[in-house]
């Protein structure tokens, strides 16, 4: 399987090792394919298992938390984070260490989103770069102040609404 192949490898039937560096369907300058299909995997059916099983496997986990949290309803319903009430039902160390996983999640995406911010308003490194990044980072952390419950049921309608939006602009025929 050509997707299996190790970076750089090449297929046999593509110039390896004849001296050329394009070879059917690729670009004599830099090996890269011309036209044609893309993705990685070329036709195979390997992408569409791919995504069935990472669909399947999406739905398996968010089933886990769905049962999880049922399981300790209805005092899940009242807490902030219904799942971490749920751990608490496990041993002792479950919880602690949830959050902290928790915790570890929300500081890789926030540090992400943060650095994609600036780096959009300025040079990585510059002074406009440095100025995003304090006043994101100021921001945010005035935002943690909110209560979490406040956040999601405030935050989600309205994403869930621009979403829908989202998809009736894609729903409608092109050229309208």
């Amino acid at each position: 399987l050509p997707v299996l192949a190790p970076l750089g490898a090449r297929a046999a039937g593509d110039g390896a090792g004849d001296g050329r560096r394009g070879g059917p369907g690729r670009s004599e300058r830099s090996g890269v394919r011309r036209g044609g299909r893309r993705g990685a995997s070329g036709g195979s059916g390997a992408g569409l298992c791919g995504a069935a099983l990472g669909g399947l496997g999406l739905g398996v986990g968010a089933a886990a938390i769905h049962l999880a949290v049922a399981a300790h309803m209805p005092g899940a319903a009242a807490a902030d984070i219904p799942m971490l009430f749920a751990a608490r039902a496990l041993p002792s160390w479950v919880a602690p260490a949830y959050s902290i996983l928790l915790l570890a999640e929300v500081y890789t995406t926030a540090v992400g989103l943060l650095f994609g911010f600036a780096a959009r308003m300025g040079e990585e490194g510059g002074r406009r770069f440095r100025l995003a990044a304090a006043g994101g980072a100021a921001a945010a952390c005035v935002g943690g102040l909110v209560p979490f419950a406040r956040v999601v049921g405030g935050l989600y309608p309205v994403l869930g609404v621009l979403g829908l939006l989202v998809l009736a602009g894609l729903w409608r025929p092109a050229g309208r």
